[in-house]
Parts: C-alpha cells; sequence; structure tokens
C-alpha cells in the first residue's frame, strides 16, 4: 500500500522541516540540539551496560586479511563520516582567523571522539555471536541496544535516531537554502532568491532547497539498495 512508502513519508518530512525553516533557523534548532545530546547519552548508555557483559576471553575481533578494495571502500566510508566536521565547525563559528589554529579544536577533537566511539562499538559488535558483517547495517546501534540494555533502550535508540536522520535533513536543507541565497548575492543566481519573509529567510531559496531533495524521492524510494 501506498502508505508503506519510505520515499512518502521521507517527502513529507522534507516538506514538514522546509516549512519549520520558512519560520526562521531557530524553530529547528532545538530539535538538532537535543537529537545530538539524546544519541551521545544512549551511546554512552549502551557502552557501559555492555562491557561488563562482554567475555573478553572469547571475544574475535577478525583478520585484517581483506581485499584491497574492501579496505579501500571501508577508508573512503570513514573519510566521508568526518567529512562533514569543518562544515560544521564553519556554521558554528568555532574555525576563525587563524584557522590553522582553531581548526584543530573543531577537526581533531571530534574525529579523536568519532574514532574511540567506533572502535568501543565495534568490539561490542563483535562481540555478539551470530552477528554478521552484512546484517542490520542501518540499524545496527539498535540492535545492540537491544541484546545488551534491553528492550526500552532499542526502542530509545530507534526514536532518537529517528530524530537524528531528521536533523541531518534539515542540516542539508539549511546548507542548500545558505548556498543559493549566497550564489544569488554573488550573481550566480537570480536575485529574487534573495527575497525575505517576515522571519528574515530567503523563503524562495527555502522553498528550492525544499522541493530538490524532495523531488528526489520521487525517483527513489528506497535509499539502501
Amino acid at each position: 500500500p501506498w502508505w508503506n512508502s519510505p520515499g512518502l513519508w521521507g517527502m513529507v518530512a522534507i516538506v514538514i522541516i522546509g516549512g519549520l525553516n520558512l519560520l526562521g533557523p531557530k524553530h529547528v534548532a532545538g530539535l538538532a540540539i537535543a537529537a545530538a545530546a539524546g544519541m551521545i547519552a544512549i551511546t554512552l548508555l549502551l557502552v557501559c551496560f555492555a562491557l561488563p557483559q562482554i567475555n573478553w576471553s572469547t571475544l574475535d575481533l577478525g583478520h585484517l586479511n581483506h581485499q584491497p578494495l574492501n579496505l579501500w571502500q571501508a577508508f573512503v566510508a570513514i573519510v566521508l563520516a568526518l567529512s562533514g566536521v569543518e562544515a560544521i565547525a564553519n556554521l558554528t563559528g568555532v574555525m576563525k582567523k587563524p584557522v590553522g589554529v582553531t581548526s584543530r579544536r573543531a577537526i581533531w577533537i571530534v574525529a579523536a571522539e568519532v574514532a574511540v566511539f567506533n572502535l568501543v562499538l565495534a568490539v561490542i559488535m563483535c562481540s555478539v555471536e551470530g552477528l554478521g558483517r552484512e546484517e542490520h547495517k542501518e540499524d545496527m546501534l539498535a540492535v545492540l541496544a537491544g541484546h545488551y540494555v534491553g528492550p526500552w533502550g532499542e526502542w530509545m535508540v530507534r526514536i532518537i535516531g529517528g530524530l537524528l536522520l531528521l536533523s541531518a535533513a534539515n542540516t542539508a536543507i539549511g546548507a542548500l537554502l545558505g548556498t543559493v541565497y549566497v550564489m544569488s548575492r554573488d550573481g550566480e543566481l537570480p536575485s529574487f532568491f534573495q527575497k525575505l519573509n517576515a522571519f528574515g529567510t530567503p523563503w524562495v531559496a527555502a522553498i528550492r532547497a525544499t522541493l530538490v531533495p524532495a523531488s528526489v524521492l520521487i525517483f527513489a524510494h528506497y535509499l539502501d539498495t
């Protein structure tokens, strides 16, 4: 049935988020902060529950004898996962002149945090018997929470993770909105993209930033395949 389409509900979510952006950034900033804080809290909770339960004597961490192409793909995936750090630092004003000095606070600290968390979570994943390499790629954290914390932990991860995905969609819309507005001010796009509404938001650019990703889902309904 049509109501079971992920693409449809993705379009609905994008349109709602785009509408909230028309009211100004402060109306969606709280969601991003709450989702990020919630995900950090639930990840720490999972780590605290899981580490004492791991049987370290039988833990199998696998091997490094993989095909070079597979290792390269894994490396590229890690680089892409960290690629948003600099953009976030620019948006939050952390990176100020001299950028070579201030960027360290944004990039190195976040990169180290992500590396440590991913290594710990990788160990936790390896400790679960019968969990294959290709299984639960989209909901691994929820599965681990259900295994070590319980059903309530799994539901917390799924709810908070959903909010975090909505926050990521909002970040993408905001970035596209800002790019269109700046390009318009630089004369690379028509000037009507600079029109502001009563909340100080460039509403034409916001509509474009909303419709473009929403229209993609008309043709691509299942993005995990």
